[in-house]
Formats: C-alpha cells, sequence, structure tokens
C-alpha cells in the first residue's frame, strides 16, 4: 500500500476531518486506502511457468484455480493431460496400485470445489490407464485450467533475467511448437518444473533373439503381445513395480506360467501393506513393514523377507535399512 494513498479521519464534533501528517494518531480513527489488513498476494509481472501436465503439473494448475489465481500458463508435449507416466508408459491394461484416494488429483479437504466431486462408482477401485486418463481430463475440465495449458510444445531452453537474489527477477523460456516447429520467448516470474519420472525403454537386443521363435515385447507402452499370452509360457526380464504388474497383466490373459527372469530378487510390497504405508500419517518403520509382509511371503510361497538381499537389519529385527532402487509399492 502506497502511503500516499492512507488517510485518517477522526470524528470532530458532528463532522469528519481527515488527520494532517504533523497530528498524534486519534484513538479512534478510520483508515482509508487499505482495501484488507490481511497479507495480500504478490502480483507478478509475468505469469506462472508449469512444465508438464502429468499428475503433480496438473494439480498445481488446480490448486492455483482453486485459489481464483488463474495467471499461469502450463506447457506439455502431449495433446492431452496426463503425463508421459500414463499416456506413454502405461500400457492399456496398466492399473492405479493403490485404492487409497491420494492419487486421485483433487484428493484432499483444500482442493474441494462448488460442483466439483468425484465420481460415480463407475470409476472402479483400481482404475485401469483409460479411465485414469478420463479422470485427470475431467477434473482440469471442472477447475477451468484447459485454456491455460499449451499442448504439443516443448519448453527446450530457460534463460534467468536479472539477479537471482533480486525477487523480480524472472525467466525467458524457449517454447518450441512440436507441430509448426515455430520457436517463441515466453516469461515466467515462477516456475514449476514436472518432467515425469518415467523413461524411455532400455532397449536391450539379446543374442539369439532373430532365431526365438516366439514373440518379444515391451511391457511399457502397449508393445506387449496380449493376444499371443492364453495358454504360453511368459517369461519376464526384470523384477521392478512394473515386471510385477505385468506378471499380474499375463496370468490375467490366461498365460500357463510366468517367470520372472532377474539377477536378483527384489522385495514387492502386498497390497495391504501397501494400503497402509500410503495413509499412515507419518513414514512407516521398515521394521514394521516387513513383518507386515511376512505372513503373506509364507502363504505365497516367497521365502522370508528379512533374508532379501536389499534388506539391512539388526540380529533380533528392530531396525532395518532397504536399499533398493526399483520400486516395491
Amino acid at each position: 500500500v502506497s502511503p500516499e494513498k492512507l488517510e485518517f479521519l477522526v470524528k470532530q464534533g458532528c463532522s469528519v476531518r481527515k488527520q494532517l501528517d504533523h497530528e498524534e494518531v486519534g484513538r479512534r480513527v478510520t483508515v482509508k486506502g487499505v482495501d484488507s489488513f490481511k497479507a495480500q498476494a504478490h502480483v507478478w509481472p509475468h505469469p506462472i511457468g508449469v512444465i508438464g501436465a502429468g499428475y503433480h503439473g496438473l494439480k498445481t494448475c488446480m490448486v492455483y484455480a482453486r485459489s481464483g489465481n488463474y495467471n499461469f500458463v502450463c506447457f506439455d508435449r502431449n495433446s492431452q493431460v496426463g503425463g508421459y507416466c500414463w499416456i506413454t508408459a502405461a500400457n492399456k491394461h496398466s492399473k492405479l496400485q493403490t485404492e487409497f484416494g491420494s492419487f486421485h488429483v483433487w484428493w484432499g479437504e483444500e482442493m474441494l470445489k462448488e460442483g466439483v466431486g468425484l465420481p460415480g462408482k463407475e470409476w472402479g477401485t483400481w482404475p485401469r490407464k483409460e479411465k485414469v486418463l478420463e479422470h485427470f481430463q475431467y477434473a482440469a475440465e471442472r477447475y477451468g485450467v484447459l485454456p491455460h495449458i499449451r499442448f504439443r510444445c516443448n519448453v527446450a531452453t530457460l534463460h534467468t533475467v536479472g539477479d537471482r537474489n533480486d525477487h523480480e527477477h524472472y525467466y525467458a523460456l524457449g517454447v518450441t511448437d512440436l507441430d509448426s516447429h515455430a520457436t517463441e520467448t515466453v516469461n515466467a516470474s515462477v516456475i514449476y518444473n514436472y518432467p515425469g519420472s518415467m523413461t524411455k525403454n532400455r532397449i536391450v537386443e539379446f543374442p539369439g533373439e532373430d532365431e526365438f521363435g516366439g514373440h518379444i515385447g515391451y511391457g511399457m507402452n502397449d508393445d506387449c503381445p496380449y493376444d499371443h499370452l492364453v495358454g504360453n509360457n511368459i517369461a519376464i526380464l526384470g523384477n521392478g513395480a512394473f515386471a510385477v504388474e505385468n506378471a499380474r497383466t499375463a496370468i490375467e490373459y490366461g498365460a500357463e506360467k510366468v517367470f520372472l527372469v532377474t539377477r536378483r530378487k527384489n522385495l514387492a510390497s502386498p497390497r495391504v501393506p501397501c494400503w497402509f504405508v500410503h495413509q499412515g500419517p507419518v513414514p512407516t518403520p521398515g521394521a514394521l513393514v516387513l513383518k507386515m509382509f511376512e505372513p503373506m511371503y509364507k502363504m505365497a510361497g516367497f521365502g522370508d523377507p528379512w533374508t532379501y538381499w536389499s534388506v539391512h537389519a539388526n540380529a533380533d529385527r528392530t531396525r532395518v535399512n532397504i536399499i533398493q532402487n526399483s520400486r516395491f509399492g
């Protein structure tokens, strides 16, 4: 608030007058020129930039829209919301791996908005790729963020304009249209960068592939030959979360037997411990997680989870570190 715009008014007799600068502030005054005594949001000279329209990028846009601030622009290489993880990496049979609501983009009391609520029962507990993308689209439409998302474009360069310690510095983004290949500069005062955690497949050619008589495909995207799974033995190379998911998919499609071929046997979390960890308000101790694994591993013939290579525990199994690169939840 500019000091020149402030006026202190006091009642004097039957009238009201403006106090002069040299006067002591009255006991009871009316202040004119202040819209609110609450902290005011800073007005940035350029829009807020959000790179990526996957889960986090979309939810960031929704949070700003929820507060009534639509001064943002989101960039994404795809032609719809959802991000690389669900649009490209996931195959048509990939499912949401938890029934806990935090994986919905409008999860949380702060996301409640009049006229916007969770969809009906037709969404299912563990929706497939198609429904997850429909879920993203539904939320983007209802929160009104689609007009602020620029699809089919790539943020190729980023330059900081001004001193980084200056509150008013901003970013010049070099944005390329993936269809016309035209490039332009878009200025942004704030940057949120969500490039995604899923990357392209690591393509490995094994000796003898050209002589192998069966079908070979990658579990990510829709490269897997699902039409050829019925009644056949399947070998899945790898033991990460996506390998385990594809083992389930192969069984659902009638495979005779599924083998996981891996250098080392990784931990894989059963459904109940996975749910428990996700809903916990604080991180779940590793020892408690493995104790929850025990009865389920015994029932499935998975052995003792405490003896897996990634588990480092003390003798009485009260403290443990789990060091494993692949996700197991």
